[in-house]
């Protein structure tokens, strides 16, 4: 009876955090969610260390002296940008950027004017999409086809 109760409770892989980058760099960036941090890394190379959610930063503490120790100095909390509309995940963010200057690091925080591009992989996927259409117009300005 015992094994059936502990199987109705599930199975929990905990919070674990997701890495992507550079474990020397200077600066990193926190986030919430692999998948976000992922496509950001890969559209930037920043180095991303990604939370499971925005109350789960728990997890942080255990790596912090790590990065610290590999020469990080510089944390940018890159949170959603419901952060300004939604409080749960304002104060969220709030209480990662205290926690963080409390380890010693300069942290600083992200925020872009267009609401409608939500997370960090979103601002990073319209740059990198202007910066194509540029490229082309520029391609064809010239009489150079793709």
């Amino acid at each position: 009876m015992a094994q059936l109760q502990r199987l109705k409770s599930g199975a929990s892989p905990g919070s674990p955090l997701h890495f992507v980058g550079d474990p020397t760099a200077k600066r990193m960036y926190v986030t919430e969610g692999p998948l976000k941090g992922s496509v950001a890394h890969s559209l930037t190379g920043h180095t991303f260390l990604c939370v499971p959610g925005v109350n789960n930063t728990s997890a942080l503490g255990t790596v912090l002296g790590q990065i610290s120790a590999t020469g990080t100095t510089e944390i940018v909390e890159a949170f959603d940008m419901d952060k300004t509309t939604n409080h749960t995940v304002g104060t969220a963010a709030k209480k990662l950027c205290e926690m963080l200057e409390g380890c010693g690091f300069k942290v600083m925080s992200t925020i872009w004017d267009n609401k409608e591009l939500k997370g960090i992989e979103d601002y990073y996927f319209a740059k990198w999409n202007e910066r194509q259409k540029m490229v082309r117009e520029v391609s064809i300005s010239k009489g150079l086809t793709d």
